[in-house]
């Protein structure tokens, strides 16, 4: 088999297969996006979420786990956030409709 291709052929495959050339920042940022997207969907399909689950779906926009902590304990109301044991720390969890209401209020629409 030759190590030559002719450009004629090489556009004709690509077309074929709808594939096109493109760089590879811009595919893996379009990755990160998809992943970033399924775990939002999942996320928001429980009753409540820690703050690392928040985070990492960017449910909040791109922020970190003590940003969130904090977002929440300022802006959620009496009962929506609440402490769950876990070994020796304890953690927070945030119930889902807290969740969507902040992200409104710090300008991202969630669908639920």
């Amino acid at each position: 088999m030759s190590g030559e291709v002719s450009i004629e052929k090489f556009m004709h495959h690509l077309k074929a297969n709808n594939l096109v050339i493109a760089p590879r920042d811009l595919v893996e940022s379009r990755q990160n996006e998809l992943k970033v997207e399924k775990l939002r969907k999942e996320v928001l399909q429980k009753k409540a979420m820690s703050m690392k689950e928040i985070s990492d779906a960017q449910l909040w926009g791109n922020i970190t786990v003590n940003a969130v902590k904090n977002y929440a304990k300022i802006h959620a109301k009496e009962n929506e956030l609440f402490p769950v044991p876990s070994g020796k720390k304890m953690k927070y969890k945030l119930v889902r409709a807290a969740v969507v209401r902040i992200a409104k209020q710090r300008g991202q629409w969630l669908e639920d």
